[in-house]
C-alpha cells in the first residue's frame, strides 16, 4: 500500500499513507492474489487498447480509460452497499470489514504486532484499543481455562475388596 486517496471539495487527491510502514508487504491469500492478477491483466489490456503504457503509476480501479486516477473512496463504498443490498445484507459498511477482519484475527490468535502491521498502525496500542472486541467464544474459552486452574486435581483412589 503506497498511498491513500482523499476527496476534498469533490476533487480526488492521492496522498501519502498515515504511517511510514507503507512499503512493508502485507501477506494476501491465494484467492485475493488471483483477483488482483486478473485486474492487472484487465488494466494492461485497457491501457494497450488506447496506447497508454502500463506502468506502476496506474491504478487498478479507475474511472479513467488510462487508469491514471483512482476511483473515489465513496464510489467503492457505494458499490459495496449495492452488493450488500443485492445479497440481502443490512447495516454493514465497507469500512466495517476492516474492524471485522482485525477482530477475527485476534480471535484466531494472531499476535498484536502482526495485526498492527496488517492494519498499518504506528503503535500496537492503537490496534489493541480499537480492534479488540470481546468475542463471546473467546470469553467462554477464557472462563474454562481459568476454571480449570481452580478445580481440585483428580485423585486416584484404589478400591480393594475386604477379605
Amino acid at each position: 500500500i503506497e498511498h491513500g486517496v482523499s476527496v476534498v471539495g469533490g476533487k480526488r487527491y492521492v496522498r501519502a499513507t498515515k504511517t511510514k510502514s507503507r512499503k512493508a508487504p502485507v501477506a494476501l491469500d491465494p484467492a485475493t492474489v488471483a483477483v488482483l492478477h486478473r485486474q492487472v491483466d484487465l488494466v494492461a489490456k485497457r491501457c494497450a487498447a488506447i496506447g497508454a503504457e502500463m506502468d506502476d503509476h496506474r491504478f487498478l480501479w479507475s474511472p479513467e480509460a488510462d487508469h491514471s486516477l483512482p476511483k473515489s473512496p465513496g464510489s467503492m463504498s457505494a458499490r459495496f452497499a449495492r452488493l450488500r443490498k443485492a445479497y440481502g445484507g443490512t447495516g454493514v459498511r465497507l469500512y466495517d470489514l476492516r474492524h471485522y477482519g482485525s477482530t477475527q484475527g485476534f480471535g484466531l490468535g494472531v499476535d498484536p504486532k502482526t495485526m498492527q502491521g496488517r492494519m498499518r498502525h504506528a503503535d500496537a496500542k492503537i490496534t489493541l484499543e480499537v480492534y479488540t472486541d470481546v468475542l463471546k467464544e473467546n470469553d467462554f474459552a477464557a472462563a474454562e481455562l481459568i476454571a480449570g486452574t481452580l478445580t481440585a486435581p483428580a485423585i486416584s483412589v484404589r478400591v480393594t475388596e475386604a477379605r
